[in-house]
């Protein structure tokens, strides 16, 4: 029970996210993953830095628009690097202070080139609200991009207005219903701690146990939270052996 409890928080720790996080000894090949037509938007910061904590979920709800199917046109990935651990992806840089923001085409990280305000290289984008990074892309872009503001049945809705966190179908509830993504996301934790105590893992409850994880990994609108379920369901033979070996589920 007590390697199932560490192995539930540890796919649903603070580390996944709908940010891709940048690390110095992969940098090259992610960026050369990467469309060569598309942009980057990277967030470049330290963990013990307050006003970084407090951006972080500004640039989350950014992250959620663009990382997320179907994606925008023009195509803009949605990254981070923490310079305590990374501190040579941020020299490369030249990074002065935390948070700081670049924005420009993907072949232009490809090569560390000097921060440029007046051409279309790597630019700074200075400012510690979604609604800020917004702007600044538009005006850069020449688009129209809208922050995601409706989250009716679970959806987060991306810029082509369609839903980007795919299919969550919730019976009889009207379209006035809202769903905070990020309250749906604290409630599946606490439904994992309440679930973890000693009275309800049992073996008698693996069955719903299981078929409950299933559910997750094919309908909770969190992406990160679908990817732990199924990425649990992957071990739950290791985790959670069935008695005698045998039967369903």
């Amino acid at each position: 029970c007590f390697f199932l409890i560490h192995f539930v928080e540890e796919v649903l720790s603070e580390k996944a996210a709908f940010t891709t996080e940048l690390e110095n000894s992969t940098f090259n090949n992610t960026i050369s993953d990467l469309s060569a037509s598309s942009y980057l938007l990277v967030d470049f910061f330290a963990s013990w830095c307050p006003q970084c904590q407090r951006f972080k979920p500004q640039y989350e709800r950014v992250a959620a628009l663009f990382n997320t199917e179907p994606r925008t046109t023009p195509l803009i990935s949605v990254a981070s690097v923490d310079c305590v651990s990374q501190s040579d992806l941020c020299a490369r840089f030249s990074i002065p202070d935390y948070p700081s923001v670049l924005f420009g085409p993907v072949k232009s990280f490809q090569t560390s080139g000097p921060v440029d305000e007046d051409t279309n290289k790597i630019q700074r984008i200075r400012t510690t609200s979604a609604d800020g990074l917004i702007q600044a892309l538009n005006e850069r872009l020449g688009t129209d991009f809208k922050l995601a503001t409706d989250t009716t049945y679970g959806h987060t809705y991306n810029a082509m207005g369609a839903p980007a966190l795919g299919s969550f179908n919730l019976v009889n509830l009207s379209t006035s219903s809202r769903v905070d993504l990020g309250d749906v996301e604290k409630a599946t934790v606490l439904a994992f701690e309440y679930m973890h105590s000693a009275q309800l893992l049992v073996p008698q409850n693996r069955r719903s146990f299981v078929l409950w994880v299933q559910l997750l990994a094919s309908s909770h609108p969190v992406p990160r939270c679908r990817a732990g379920a199924k990425h649990l369901m992957t071990q739950m033979e290791e985790v959670w052996p069935r008695v005698g070996g045998g039967g369903s589920l």
